[in-house]
């Protein structure tokens, strides 16, 4: 089936025809279609991308992101929960199912799976920032806090930890330790200077 793009001419008509509310609207509705399109090419781009080279992680949190923007974060699920089964010991693969899982916002599920990967690598510091983000939608700020530092410290050059606490202080209304948390960290000031 082939569906015609819509052309300055039609947002015209609709607003000649039906009112400008409704050709806001009308143009809403296109401009997400737009990114949908737009989500589902990325989302080729990177299974094609993940078919070249399985082992680039990087490519995969991408898909991820997409799917789950797409409101399909299952796929994800299933796939790492399906690789998980089939290398249970794998601490990469269990990464990429709790980020599947965060994605989905199954806070449980990205728990269990988090657990059983730092049981099997104690300082891991994506599980231990995802363990983090587990706590902080738990409404434990000071574990989520806690965590974050300790991945920050784990990975000195992932300043996501730092950002994450940032935010996270920001929302508990505690400003100056937020403004302050960023300011001890010279790299962060560096990078958003462009340095």
């Amino acid at each position: 089936m082939h569906v015609r793009r819509s052309t300055p001419a039609d947002a015209q008509a609709i607003r000649a025809l039906a009112g400008e509310a409704t050709a806001q609207i009308y143009d809403q509705v296109q401009a997400e279609c737009h990114g949908r399109r737009t989500l589902r090419r990325a989302v080729d781009q990177y299974e094609q991308a993940m078919a070249l080279d399985p082992d680039q992680d990087k490519v995969q949190y991408q898909w991820m992101l997409a799917k789950a923007a797409l409101g399909e974060p299952e796929d994800a699920i299933t796939r790492y929960r399906n690789r998980v089964a089939s290398s249970p010991g794998d601490v990469r693969v269990l990464r990429l199912l709790s980020t599947a899982y965060l994605e989905a916002r199954d806070f449980g599920a990205a728990g269990e799976v988090i657990a059983t990967g730092l049981e099997l690598a104690p300082d891991d510091p994506k599980l231990t920032y995802d363990r983090g983000e587990v706590r902080a939608a738990r409404g434990d700020p000071e574990g989520a806090l806690s965590d974050w530092r300790r991945a920050h410290e784990l990975d000195p050059e992932d300043f996501g930890p730092v950002y994450m606490s940032a935010f996270l202080l920001e929302h508990e209304g505690r400003l100056a330790e937020a403004t302050g948390g960023v300011a001890r960290h010279p790299g962060v000031c560096r990078r958003a200077a462009g340095n």
